[in-house]
């Protein structure tokens, strides 16, 4: 499937059984979850199957309860044979008519196959869930959970003065979390700095670490690394770019290079408030954006936009948080263990 977790939806658009158009983007889908399931029985073939798929999928509706969570049905099936299915089974949900495969082929579901395959995207349009090859009860359970989820988390409550910052969940698999905290224990140079500059970045040509003993306390390991720096690029900024250009409005086209930052207890691991654009040397950048690499295993270590708020924005792992470079923030001190995060600035 070419759909991937913490991607953008690809945006798509069909006919219902109304013969009215129908779209992920539309207005009054997004900001809720929405589930998207692939009928892949073959047109004129198995419509037992297609049946069962719809009783099912009807279940899942009724199970909903107090959750708003548009369902499409896709599927190869003409929208005059979409209406005649929806009058019979009193279909509470849309069936789009996929004739062509085009959309299959964008998510990129086989057709036919055994099973169906499904998507589950959150109220931002991202890909936070996918199944394939897999039983449809299973399915139908899966996706329930994740719609749980989803509404469990979901921020709610009155909100005052707040920064312009954005959050986004799901920009970083626990995997590459998992590599990145290892990366960081690697043998490499050391070389101390002010927080602004440091002569090691200049004199080692491959990865580093520099030290900021003046300017708060942390360690950043500096990743030159251009095969893993692909990966980040292609797996995590894939994710986290789109977001800034729907948010602000503006497009990066650069990066400076990533660094694994590492704030100790044992050190006194924190930053006092700063900005990331003060200097001639980085008056290029536009944004920053920082990436939890682990979450239970410390406390402390908050970041904070103190001329907006005293809010302390506690992430989870894989989740980042991107904002403009020019905003005054500071890490506060970690109390516990050791906090890792991956940081890059963005820029024109």
């Amino acid at each position: 499937m070419r759909a991937e977790i913490g991607h953008s939806r690809p945006p798509f658009a069909l006919q219902d059984q109304d013969d009215r158009n129908a779209t992920s983007l539309d207005d009054e889908i997004v900001g809720d979850p929405v589930v998207i399931v692939f009928d892949c029985s073959a047109p004129g073939q198995n419509a037992e199957n297609s049946v069962d798929l719809l009783r099912a999928v009807a279940g899942l509706h009724a199970r909903l309860g107090s959750i708003v969570a548009p369902i499409f049905v896709i599927s190869r099936l003409a929208v005059a044979e979409n209406a005649a299915l929806a009058m019979t089974e009193n279909i509470p949900f849309r069936l789009l008519s996929d004739v062509d495969g085009k959309v299959f082929a964008l998510y990129g579901v086989e057709s036919p196959g055994a099973q169906p395959a499904s998507v589950v995207l959150d109220p931002n349009g991202r890909v936070v869930l996918i199944n394939e090859d897999i039983d449809t009860a299973e399915q139908i359970d899966r996706i329930l959970a994740c719609l749980q989820g989803l509404d469990s988390r979901r921020p709610r409550g009155s909100l005052g003065a707040h920064p312009p910052v954005l959050v986004l969940p799901n920009a970083m698999d626990p995997d590459i979390c998992t590599r990145l905290i290892e990366r960081w224990h690697e043998p490499v140079p050391l070389y101390e700095g002010d927080g602004k500059q440091s002569i090691g970045i200049n004199v080692e040509k491959g990865d580093v670490k520099v030290r900021n003993d003046a300017y708060g306390n942390v360690t950043q390991y500096v990743l030159r690394d251009p095969e893993l720096s692909q990966e980040l690029d292609n797996r995590v900024l894939r994710r986290v770019v789109p977001e800034i250009e729907k948010a602000f409005g503006y497009s990066p086209q650069r990066r400076e290079d990533y660094r694994i930052a590492c704030y100790d207890v044992a050190e006194g691991g924190s930053l006092p408030a700063h900005r990331d654009n003060p200097t001639e040397q980085t008056r290029h950048r536009r944004f920053t954006v920082s990436i939890n690499l682990n979450n239970a295993s410390f406390e402390g270590g908050e970041l904070v936009f103190r001329e907006w708020s005293d809010h302390l924005y506690d992430i989870e792992e894989g989740m980042a948080v991107a904002w403009s470079c020019s905003l005054l923030h500071e890490v506060m001190p970690i109390t516990k263990g050791r906090r890792f995060i991956l940081g890059t600035h963005l820029f024109g």
